[in-house]
């Protein structure tokens, strides 16, 4: 395992760095690695279980649901608040 030392400190400071971090920062360059990542990345995707139709207009439902009664929450919280903060302020 390599070592790096930390120079903006007063006190030189060792720390270890693992071989994979070093060896990713060192000589590779940016259009080397983004064929790996993009074929890795695809590779990724196809492993993924992807919902029905059916289960994702359930899901979405209940997002939009959930925001509907988040939202009127807020509002009604807001509504305290500023009748609380005008009632001791002013």
């Amino acid at each position: 395992m390599a070592r790096k030392k930390l120079s903006f400190l007063k006190k030189e400071v060792n720390i270890p760095v693992s071989n994979k971090i070093r060896d990713s920062k060192l000589g590779k360059s940016r259009k080397l690695r983004l064929p790996k990542y993009i074929r890795q990345s695809i590779q990724e995707m196809k492993k993924v279980t992807w919902p029905g139709k059916k289960e994702t207009w359930k899901l979405t439902f209940a997002v939009l649901v959930f925001s509907a009664v988040f939202t009127v929450f807020i509002i009604i919280v807001d509504y305290v608040f500023k009748r609380v903060a005008e009632r001791v302020f002013l």
